[in-house]
Protein backbone atom coordinates (compact mmCIF):
# COMPACT_ATOMS: atom_id res chain seq x y z
CA UNK A 1 0.00 0.00 0.00
CA UNK A 2 3.11 2.33 0.64
CA UNK A 3 4.13 2.01 -3.09
CA UNK A 4 0.55 2.72 -3.96
CA UNK A 5 0.19 6.00 -2.10
CA UNK A 6 3.43 6.73 -3.25
CA UNK A 7 2.91 7.00 -6.86
CA UNK A 8 -0.53 8.49 -6.28
CA UNK A 9 1.00 11.09 -4.71
CA UNK A 10 4.17 11.67 -7.34
CA UNK A 11 0.84 11.68 -9.74
CA UNK A 12 -1.05 14.43 -8.29
CA UNK A 13 1.93 16.42 -7.82
CA UNK A 14 3.19 15.99 -11.29
CA UNK A 15 -0.12 15.48 -13.46
CA UNK A 16 -2.37 18.00 -11.49
CA UNK A 17 -0.13 19.78 -9.23
CA UNK A 18 -2.46 19.54 -6.77
CA UNK A 19 -0.37 19.85 -3.36
CA UNK A 20 -3.02 19.28 -1.08
CA UNK A 21 -4.07 16.03 -1.68
CA UNK A 22 -0.58 14.94 -2.93
CA UNK A 23 0.72 15.65 0.53
CA UNK A 24 -1.76 13.87 2.01
CA UNK A 25 -0.80 10.84 0.09
CA UNK A 26 2.94 11.16 0.41
CA UNK A 27 2.28 11.13 4.47
CA UNK A 28 0.34 8.25 4.29
CA UNK A 29 3.24 6.60 2.33
CA UNK A 30 5.72 7.26 4.98
CA UNK A 31 3.26 6.23 7.68
CA UNK A 32 3.02 2.87 6.37
CA UNK A 33 6.65 2.66 5.49
CA UNK A 34 8.86 5.35 7.72
CA UNK A 35 12.17 3.73 5.56
CA UNK A 36 11.21 4.59 2.40
CA UNK A 37 13.42 7.71 1.17
CA UNK A 38 11.46 8.56 -2.27
CA UNK A 39 8.43 8.96 -0.28
CA UNK A 40 10.41 11.56 2.34
CA UNK A 41 12.10 12.99 -0.78
CA UNK A 42 8.47 13.81 -2.04
CA UNK A 43 7.19 15.40 1.08
CA UNK A 44 9.86 17.51 1.25
CA UNK A 45 9.77 18.77 -2.22
CA UNK A 46 6.18 19.24 -1.49
CA UNK A 47 6.60 21.25 1.47
CA UNK A 48 8.99 23.51 -0.89
CA UNK A 49 6.56 23.89 -3.17
CA UNK A 50 4.49 25.83 -0.84
CA UNK A 51 7.60 27.61 0.10
CA UNK A 52 7.56 26.55 3.69
CA UNK A 53 11.35 25.86 3.70
CA UNK A 54 11.91 25.41 7.57
CA UNK A 55 9.37 22.69 7.18
CA UNK A 56 10.97 21.16 4.45
CA UNK A 57 14.38 20.78 5.83
CA UNK A 58 12.77 19.11 8.74
CA UNK A 59 11.33 16.56 6.95
CA UNK A 60 14.47 16.01 5.30
CA UNK A 61 16.44 15.69 8.21
CA UNK A 62 13.56 13.27 9.65
CA UNK A 63 13.92 11.44 6.18
CA UNK A 64 17.54 11.11 6.03
CA UNK A 65 17.44 9.43 10.02
CA UNK A 66 15.40 6.62 8.83
CA UNK A 67 18.44 5.30 6.52
CA UNK A 68 21.29 3.31 7.55
CA UNK A 69 23.82 6.05 6.17
CA UNK A 70 22.77 8.46 8.15
CA UNK A 71 25.67 7.19 11.08
CA UNK A 72 28.38 7.76 7.97
CA UNK A 73 26.84 11.26 7.13
CA UNK A 74 27.31 11.71 11.56
CA UNK A 75 31.06 10.57 11.27
CA UNK A 76 31.44 13.06 8.48
CA UNK A 77 30.16 15.44 10.22
CA UNK A 78 32.16 15.01 13.31
CA UNK A 79 35.37 14.78 11.64
CA UNK A 80 35.79 11.37 12.16
CA UNK A 81 36.40 8.36 9.25
CA UNK A 82 33.51 5.98 9.37
CA UNK A 83 34.17 2.90 10.17
CA UNK A 84 31.22 0.97 9.07
CA UNK A 85 29.42 1.85 5.46
CA UNK A 86 26.16 -0.01 4.20
CA UNK A 87 26.59 -2.75 1.42
CA UNK A 88 23.60 -1.21 -0.30
CA UNK A 89 24.47 1.79 -3.19
CA UNK A 90 21.29 1.99 -4.59
CA UNK A 91 19.57 3.42 -0.96
CA UNK A 92 23.22 5.43 -0.95
CA UNK A 93 22.18 6.73 -4.22
CA UNK A 94 19.01 7.67 -2.67
CA UNK A 95 19.98 9.03 0.14
CA UNK A 96 22.82 11.11 -1.38
CA UNK A 97 20.42 12.55 -3.12
CA UNK A 98 17.71 13.70 -0.55
CA UNK A 99 20.86 15.15 1.05
CA UNK A 100 20.93 17.35 -2.26
CA UNK A 101 17.33 18.60 -2.34
CA UNK A 102 18.31 19.30 1.95
CA UNK A 103 20.91 21.61 0.68
CA UNK A 104 18.95 23.44 -2.06
CA UNK A 105 16.30 24.12 0.47
CA UNK A 106 18.82 25.27 3.01
CA UNK A 107 20.03 27.75 0.17
CA UNK A 108 16.43 29.09 0.22
CA UNK A 109 16.21 29.19 4.04
CA UNK A 110 19.14 30.60 5.18
CA UNK A 111 21.01 31.94 2.14
CA UNK A 112 23.39 30.21 -0.57
CA UNK A 113 26.59 31.87 1.05
CA UNK A 114 25.27 29.71 3.67
CA UNK A 115 24.90 26.63 2.13
CA UNK A 116 28.11 26.27 0.67
CA UNK A 117 29.08 25.49 3.68
CA UNK A 118 27.29 21.39 3.31
CA UNK A 119 29.40 21.07 -0.16
CA UNK A 120 32.17 20.18 1.21
CA UNK A 121 30.35 17.28 3.44
CA UNK A 122 28.65 16.04 0.34
CA UNK A 123 31.90 15.37 -1.68
CA UNK A 124 33.09 13.14 1.48
CA UNK A 125 29.75 11.50 1.52
CA UNK A 126 29.90 10.91 -1.96
CA UNK A 127 33.08 9.28 -1.63
CA UNK A 128 31.32 6.61 1.03
CA UNK A 129 28.30 6.10 -1.35
CA UNK A 130 30.16 5.62 -4.29
CA UNK A 131 33.72 4.89 -3.33
CA UNK A 132 33.38 1.08 -4.36
CA UNK A 133 32.08 1.53 -7.98
CA UNK A 134 34.21 4.13 -9.11
CA UNK A 135 37.07 1.96 -7.96
CA UNK A 136 35.65 -0.49 -9.86
CA UNK A 137 35.65 1.27 -12.98
CA UNK A 138 39.27 2.24 -12.27
CA UNK A 139 40.07 -1.58 -11.70
CA UNK A 140 38.24 -2.74 -14.97
CA UNK A 141 39.55 0.50 -17.44
CA UNK A 142 35.31 1.66 -17.39
CA UNK A 143 34.48 -1.85 -18.51
CA UNK A 144 30.88 -3.04 -17.48
CA UNK A 145 31.90 -6.13 -15.66
CA UNK A 146 35.04 -6.21 -13.00
CA UNK A 147 36.50 -8.71 -10.65
CA UNK A 148 33.81 -9.39 -7.68
CA UNK A 149 36.94 -9.91 -5.53
CA UNK A 150 38.71 -6.84 -6.32
CA UNK A 151 35.09 -4.72 -5.88
CA UNK A 152 35.04 -6.57 -2.16
CA UNK A 153 38.54 -6.08 -1.39
CA UNK A 154 38.56 -2.35 -2.21
CA UNK A 155 34.78 -1.75 -0.85
CA UNK A 156 36.45 0.52 2.43
CA UNK A 157 39.61 1.75 0.93
CA UNK A 158 38.22 2.75 -2.16
CA UNK A 159 35.37 4.80 -0.08
CA UNK A 160 37.95 6.24 2.11
CA UNK A 161 40.17 7.61 -0.85
CA UNK A 162 37.88 8.49 -3.18
CA UNK A 163 36.48 10.66 -0.25
CA UNK A 164 39.63 12.46 0.93
CA UNK A 165 40.35 13.00 -3.23
CA UNK A 166 37.22 15.01 -3.64
CA UNK A 167 37.53 16.58 -0.46
CA UNK A 168 40.90 18.08 -1.88
CA UNK A 169 39.26 19.03 -5.20
CA UNK A 170 36.08 20.85 -3.54
CA UNK A 171 34.83 24.21 -3.86
CA UNK A 172 36.94 25.38 -0.95
CA UNK A 173 40.02 23.82 -1.59
CA UNK A 174 42.88 26.63 -1.83
CA UNK A 175 44.43 23.79 -4.54
CA UNK A 176 41.74 22.53 -5.97
CA UNK A 177 42.28 21.21 -9.50
CA UNK A 178 39.56 21.48 -11.75
CA UNK A 179 40.44 19.56 -14.90
CA UNK A 180 42.02 17.03 -13.06
CA UNK A 181 39.84 14.16 -14.02
CA UNK A 182 41.05 15.24 -17.88
CA UNK A 183 44.34 14.24 -17.75
CA UNK A 184 45.35 10.45 -18.54
CA UNK A 185 45.28 7.76 -16.01
CA UNK A 186 46.88 4.38 -15.37
CA UNK A 187 44.81 1.79 -16.76
CA UNK A 188 46.12 -2.11 -16.41
CA UNK A 189 46.93 -3.93 -19.47
CA UNK A 190 43.53 -6.32 -21.03
CA UNK A 191 44.13 -9.44 -20.78
CA UNK A 192 44.72 -10.78 -24.98
CA UNK A 193 41.08 -12.10 -26.59
CA UNK A 194 41.23 -15.46 -27.15
CA UNK A 195 41.46 -17.02 -30.59
CA UNK A 196 38.91 -18.21 -32.55
CA UNK A 197 39.84 -20.95 -34.77
CA UNK A 198 37.17 -20.87 -37.75
CA UNK A 199 36.58 -24.60 -39.01
CA UNK A 200 36.06 -23.55 -42.43
CA UNK A 201 36.24 -20.08 -44.32
CA UNK A 202 32.92 -18.03 -45.55
CA UNK A 203 33.43 -19.19 -48.69
CA UNK A 204 33.43 -23.08 -47.84
CA UNK A 205 30.19 -22.51 -46.47
CA UNK A 206 28.64 -20.51 -49.01
CA UNK A 207 29.84 -23.32 -51.01
CA UNK A 208 27.92 -26.32 -49.10
CA UNK A 209 25.05 -24.38 -48.93
CA UNK A 210 25.53 -23.27 -45.06
CA UNK A 211 24.26 -20.23 -44.94
CA UNK A 212 22.78 -19.66 -41.37
CA UNK A 213 24.50 -17.12 -39.24
CA UNK A 214 26.46 -18.87 -36.90
CA UNK A 215 25.07 -16.85 -33.26
CA UNK A 216 27.71 -15.55 -31.39
CA UNK A 217 26.33 -13.67 -28.54
CA UNK A 218 22.11 -15.86 -28.17
CA UNK A 219 21.12 -16.45 -24.71
CA UNK A 220 21.61 -20.35 -23.60
CA UNK A 221 17.30 -21.33 -23.91
CA UNK A 222 18.07 -20.23 -27.47
CA UNK A 223 21.42 -21.24 -29.01
CA UNK A 224 21.41 -23.90 -31.43
CA UNK A 225 18.19 -25.44 -30.19
CA UNK A 226 17.54 -26.34 -34.10
CA UNK A 227 21.12 -28.00 -35.11
CA UNK A 228 21.96 -31.40 -34.74
CA UNK A 229 24.82 -32.71 -32.51
CA UNK A 230 25.09 -29.76 -30.55
CA UNK A 231 24.11 -28.64 -27.28
CA UNK A 232 24.48 -25.48 -25.03
CA UNK A 233 26.41 -26.23 -21.77
CA UNK A 234 27.21 -22.30 -21.39
CA UNK A 235 27.10 -21.29 -18.28
CA UNK A 236 25.35 -18.35 -17.01
CA UNK A 237 28.45 -16.54 -15.52
CA UNK A 238 29.57 -16.30 -19.25
CA UNK A 239 26.45 -14.09 -19.84
CA UNK A 240 27.29 -11.47 -16.47
CA UNK A 241 30.01 -9.78 -14.27
CA UNK A 242 32.53 -12.44 -14.14
CA UNK A 243 34.91 -13.43 -10.56
CA UNK A 244 38.30 -13.62 -12.26
CA UNK A 245 38.07 -10.42 -14.68
CA UNK A 246 36.37 -8.52 -17.35
CA UNK A 247 35.98 -11.23 -19.79
CA UNK A 248 34.60 -14.60 -19.89
CA UNK A 249 35.58 -17.50 -22.55
CA UNK A 250 33.74 -20.82 -23.38
CA UNK A 251 35.59 -23.66 -25.35
CA UNK A 252 32.83 -25.46 -27.15
CA UNK A 253 30.34 -23.09 -28.82
CA UNK A 254 29.33 -24.60 -31.96
CA UNK A 255 32.35 -26.97 -31.61
CA UNK A 256 34.99 -24.30 -31.65
CA UNK A 257 37.77 -23.50 -29.67
CA UNK A 258 38.28 -20.20 -27.46
CA UNK A 259 35.35 -18.23 -28.46
CA UNK A 260 34.85 -14.83 -27.07
CA UNK A 261 31.93 -13.93 -25.19
CA UNK A 262 30.87 -9.59 -24.38
CA UNK A 263 29.51 -8.86 -21.35
CA UNK A 264 25.59 -7.44 -20.60
CA UNK A 265 25.15 -4.53 -18.73
CA UNK A 266 24.64 -5.45 -15.07
CA UNK A 267 24.24 -3.62 -11.83
CA UNK A 268 27.87 -3.14 -11.93
CA UNK A 269 27.06 -0.27 -14.88
CA UNK A 270 24.19 0.97 -13.82
CA UNK A 271 25.70 2.12 -10.61
CA UNK A 272 28.65 3.58 -12.91
CA UNK A 273 26.23 5.55 -14.22
CA UNK A 274 24.20 6.84 -11.62
CA UNK A 275 27.73 7.57 -9.89
CA UNK A 276 29.07 9.85 -12.60
CA UNK A 277 25.61 11.60 -11.97
CA UNK A 278 25.65 12.72 -8.47
CA UNK A 279 28.86 13.74 -9.19
CA UNK A 280 27.82 16.19 -12.04
CA UNK A 281 24.56 16.81 -10.42
CA UNK A 282 26.64 18.06 -7.24
CA UNK A 283 28.99 20.37 -9.16
CA UNK A 284 26.32 21.48 -10.98
CA UNK A 285 24.53 22.26 -7.49
CA UNK A 286 27.86 24.27 -6.61
CA UNK A 287 27.64 26.24 -10.01
CA UNK A 288 23.84 27.22 -9.29
CA UNK A 289 24.70 28.37 -6.08
CA UNK A 290 27.80 30.63 -7.44
CA UNK A 291 25.37 31.76 -10.43
CA UNK A 292 23.28 33.45 -7.53
CA UNK A 293 26.34 34.69 -5.60
CA UNK A 294 27.33 36.04 -9.05
CA UNK A 295 30.72 34.58 -8.78
CA UNK A 296 31.08 33.52 -11.85
CA UNK A 297 34.63 32.31 -12.79
CA UNK A 298 33.78 29.85 -10.00
CA UNK A 299 30.64 28.90 -11.70
CA UNK A 300 32.07 27.93 -14.63
CA UNK A 301 34.66 26.38 -13.29
CA UNK A 302 32.27 24.01 -11.16
CA UNK A 303 30.32 23.58 -14.67
CA UNK A 304 33.52 22.22 -16.17
CA UNK A 305 33.97 19.66 -13.55
CA UNK A 306 30.44 18.49 -13.71
CA UNK A 307 30.94 18.09 -17.62
CA UNK A 308 34.46 16.41 -17.02
CA UNK A 309 32.13 13.78 -14.47
CA UNK A 310 29.27 13.34 -17.40
CA UNK A 311 30.14 14.63 -20.94
CA UNK A 312 26.98 13.95 -21.86
CA UNK A 313 24.86 15.71 -19.35
CA UNK A 314 22.15 18.08 -21.00
CA UNK A 315 21.93 19.82 -17.57
CA UNK A 316 25.57 20.53 -17.79
CA UNK A 317 25.34 21.86 -21.27
CA UNK A 318 22.43 24.01 -20.58
CA UNK A 319 23.97 25.95 -17.23
CA UNK A 320 27.25 26.02 -19.36
CA UNK A 321 25.07 27.75 -22.11
CA UNK A 322 23.51 29.75 -19.73
CA UNK A 323 27.02 31.24 -18.35
CA UNK A 324 27.65 32.16 -22.15
CA UNK A 325 24.52 33.75 -22.26
CA UNK A 326 24.87 36.10 -19.21
CA UNK A 327 28.44 37.05 -21.39
CA UNK A 328 26.44 37.96 -24.34
CA UNK A 329 28.18 35.02 -25.96
CA UNK A 330 24.99 33.95 -28.13
CA UNK A 331 26.55 31.63 -30.33
CA UNK A 332 28.30 29.33 -28.06
CA UNK A 333 25.49 29.62 -25.89
CA UNK A 334 22.97 28.53 -28.89
CA UNK A 335 25.71 26.00 -29.71
CA UNK A 336 25.40 24.17 -26.03
CA UNK A 337 21.27 24.21 -25.97
CA UNK A 338 21.27 22.60 -29.37
CA UNK A 339 23.47 19.87 -27.99
CA UNK A 340 21.70 19.50 -24.83
CA UNK A 341 18.22 19.28 -26.83
CA UNK A 342 19.60 16.86 -28.77
CA UNK A 343 20.42 14.51 -25.40
CA UNK A 344 17.33 14.70 -24.18
CA UNK A 345 14.54 16.21 -25.92
CA UNK A 346 12.07 16.21 -22.83
CA UNK A 347 14.85 18.79 -20.64
CA UNK A 348 12.51 21.77 -20.10
CA UNK A 349 15.79 23.84 -18.99
CA UNK A 350 17.24 23.18 -21.87
CA UNK A 351 13.82 23.59 -24.98
CA UNK A 352 13.21 27.09 -23.12
CA UNK A 353 16.95 28.39 -23.07
CA UNK A 354 16.79 27.25 -26.59
CA UNK A 355 13.99 29.60 -27.71
CA UNK A 356 15.31 32.43 -25.13
CA UNK A 357 18.25 32.38 -27.29
CA UNK A 358 16.37 32.26 -30.69
CA UNK A 359 14.23 35.24 -29.26
CA UNK A 360 17.43 37.41 -28.67
CA UNK A 361 18.85 36.46 -32.30
CA UNK A 362 15.64 38.30 -33.08
CA UNK A 363 14.45 34.75 -34.44
CA UNK A 364 11.34 35.61 -32.41
CA UNK A 365 9.10 33.04 -34.65
CA UNK A 366 11.20 30.09 -34.09
CA UNK A 367 11.06 30.98 -30.23
CA UNK A 368 7.09 30.95 -29.94
CA UNK A 369 7.31 27.38 -32.29
CA UNK A 370 9.63 25.83 -29.79
CA UNK A 371 7.89 27.64 -26.65
CA UNK A 372 4.05 26.32 -28.05
CA UNK A 373 6.11 22.61 -28.50
CA UNK A 374 7.49 22.68 -24.50
CA UNK A 375 3.95 24.27 -22.97
CA UNK A 376 1.86 21.65 -25.12
CA UNK A 377 4.04 18.56 -23.92
CA UNK A 378 6.63 17.93 -21.02
CA UNK A 379 7.12 21.75 -19.92
CA UNK A 380 2.95 22.73 -19.31
CA UNK A 381 3.91 23.34 -15.30
CA UNK A 382 7.41 24.96 -16.63
CA UNK A 383 6.41 28.78 -15.35
CA UNK A 384 9.53 30.47 -17.02
CA UNK A 385 8.54 28.59 -20.53
CA UNK A 386 4.55 30.26 -20.09
CA UNK A 387 6.10 33.45 -19.32
CA UNK A 388 8.48 33.66 -22.28
CA UNK A 389 5.78 32.26 -24.36
CA UNK A 390 3.24 35.47 -22.91
CA UNK A 391 6.24 37.84 -23.45
CA UNK A 392 6.83 36.61 -27.30
CA UNK A 393 3.22 36.73 -28.23
CA UNK A 394 2.62 39.85 -26.66
CA UNK A 395 5.55 41.28 -28.77
CA UNK A 396 4.04 39.88 -32.03
CA UNK A 397 0.53 41.48 -30.67
CA UNK A 398 2.09 45.10 -30.60
CA UNK A 399 3.75 44.60 -34.40
CA UNK A 400 0.23 43.82 -36.13
CA UNK A 401 -3.16 45.60 -36.72
CA UNK A 402 -6.71 44.68 -36.40
CA UNK A 403 -9.04 43.49 -34.78
CA UNK A 404 -7.08 40.10 -33.99
CA UNK A 405 -4.56 42.45 -31.87
CA UNK A 406 -6.82 42.73 -28.54
CA UNK A 407 -7.16 38.83 -28.87
CA UNK A 408 -3.49 38.15 -28.77
CA UNK A 409 -2.72 40.63 -25.88
CA UNK A 410 -5.57 38.91 -23.66
CA UNK A 411 -3.70 35.84 -24.61
CA UNK A 412 -0.27 36.81 -23.78
CA UNK A 413 -2.29 37.93 -20.80
CA UNK A 414 -3.25 34.56 -19.27
CA UNK A 415 -0.07 33.12 -20.40
CA UNK A 416 1.94 35.46 -17.74
CA UNK A 417 -1.00 35.37 -15.54
CA UNK A 418 -0.34 31.32 -15.44
CA UNK A 419 3.51 31.73 -15.53
CA UNK A 420 2.90 33.62 -11.80
CA UNK A 421 0.45 30.73 -10.74
CA UNK A 422 3.06 27.90 -11.45
CA UNK A 423 5.99 29.95 -9.51
CA UNK A 424 3.92 30.09 -6.47
CA UNK A 425 3.75 25.93 -6.61
CA UNK A 426 7.56 25.42 -7.79
CA UNK A 427 9.86 23.04 -5.65
CA UNK A 428 13.30 23.57 -5.57
CA UNK A 429 13.89 20.68 -7.57
CA UNK A 430 11.47 19.50 -9.91
CA UNK A 431 8.90 16.79 -9.00
CA UNK A 432 9.75 14.05 -12.02
CA UNK A 433 13.28 13.23 -10.60
CA UNK A 434 11.66 10.62 -8.68
CA UNK A 435 9.71 9.42 -11.48
CA UNK A 436 12.68 7.35 -12.77
CA UNK A 437 14.96 6.86 -10.13
CA UNK A 438 18.02 6.00 -12.21
CA UNK A 439 17.55 8.76 -14.03
CA UNK A 440 17.08 11.06 -11.30
CA UNK A 441 20.41 12.75 -10.93
CA UNK A 442 20.29 14.88 -14.14
CA UNK A 443 18.17 18.45 -12.57
CA UNK A 444 19.76 20.88 -9.84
Amino acid sequence: MADAYFHLALELALGSRNIAEATTAAKRAVSLEPKRLDAWHLLALLSSSRKDYAKALQICDVGMRQSAWWGVLEDIDAGREPSEFPQDVSSGAQFFDLAITRMSVDGRLRGYEASLAAHQRLFALYGCVFGPVVAAEDYSGGSASVSTRHAAASHTSGRRSLARSLLSRSVFSKHSRFHSHSGARPVPPMPPLPVVEKSASLSDSVVSGDTEPKRQRSMPHLRSASREGSESDIPAEAYFDTADGSHSAHSDIDGREGAYYSQVATRTTQNQRVAKRSLCLLWLTSAAAFVVLERGEEAAKAVSEALTAWPESPSALTMRGQLSLSQGRHVPALNDFHAAVSLEPTNIRASVSLARVEYLLSRRDVALGLLKNTTRAHGWSDPEAWYWLGRVERELAGEQEGAGNEHLIRRALEYTTYALDLETTQPVRPFSILRFPEQKPTEW
